[in-house]
């Protein structure tokens, strides 16, 4: 075990990928209704599943 200082979202593998979804779907998207968010977010964990080594390889470089 080593210690982690009380925020540290570089050291969060998950903050990496709320950054993507981010970035990918909801940055500069005006979306009408829930079910398009629910659709689009669908659609990009769809995507990141059939690329699972670009998806490690991304998300593990930024730390």
């Amino acid at each position: 075990m080593f210690f982690l200082p009380p925020h540290s979202p570089k050291f969060n593998l998950i903050e990496g990928l709320w950054g993507w979804l981010k970035a990918e779907i909801i940055n500069n998207v005006f979306y009408t209704d829930a079910c398009k968010i629910k659709l689009a977010v669908s659609k990009f964990i769809r995507s990141i599943n059939l690329l699972s080594k670009q998806v490690i390889n991304r998300i593990c470089l930024q730390m």
